[in-house]
């Protein structure tokens, strides 16, 4: 008698269990039904193709993806006709593009293409990511030197900067225009600003843009 009540306490209990561990399943899988996959995913509705064509007939294709939620986008730019096949590099999530442009900066006849963002926040600072044609056969990315510690040092470029880039090409020069604080002070003076001008600077394996500031 003793033998069958406590089986029989054991199988309630077992069956207890049972239902708390289906409980538990259940309300899982309604958290993860309410989950909306659309939060971490690119607006592919909204995506946009830009093209560029090199003085040499080489092709940049610019795809500009705004993510769901937010106002940074994913670029992604392809690189076709090069000897090497078509190269791909995707940049990842940037801040919105304001321009797009296609130049010479180092006068070597083959072009770069320079994808100029800007930030929303009240600082818009802005940054630029490039690619440079290695004689054609392959694509080099061209990294970006602007406001860091470093050059915002005493006597360096950027010294003083607050911010609101203005990026502008004019006749294969590239110049940066921003708002400027006075010695000692964190706020802008209105009409104070300073422009810097970039530099191409090129090796075997890498490309850079170097700011020099303007006399």
């Amino acid at each position: 008698m003793i033998f069958r009540e406590t089986n029989h306490w054991l199988l309630l209990l077992l069956a207890g269990i049972l239902f708390t561990a289906c409980s538990g399943t259940d309300e899982q899988s309604g958290d993860e039904a309410d989950y909306d996959s659309t939060l971490v995913l690119p607006r592919t509705d909204l995506m946009r193709l830009s093209e560029f064509k090199t003085p040499t007939g080489k092709v940049f294709v610019v795809r500009e993806t705004p993510m769901f939620d937010t106002s940074l986008v994913n670029v992604i730019v392809k690189a076709a006709g090069f000897s090497r096949d078509t190269l791909t590099i995707d940049f990842g999530e940037m801040d919105p593009i304001i321009a797009v442009h296609l130049d010479d900066l180092d006068k070597d006849g083959y072009g770069e293409l320079y994808v100029i963002t800007r930030s929303t926040g009240s600082g818009q600072e802005g940054t630029i990511v490039g690619l440079c044609s290695n004689q054609d056969q392959q694509v080099s990315v061209i990294s970006f030197e602007g406001a860091t510690p470093y050059t915002m040092k005493e006597g360096e470029p950027y010294e003083g900067y607050l911010g609101h880039d203005s990026f502008s090409f004019d006749q294969g020069i590239l110049t940066n225009t921003f708002q400027l604080s006075q010695p000692g002070e964190k706020i802008a003076t209105a009409g104070n600003h300073r422009t810097v001008r970039y530099e191409l600077i090129r090796n075997e394996s890498s490309a850079r843009l170097r700011p020099v500031r303007q006399k």
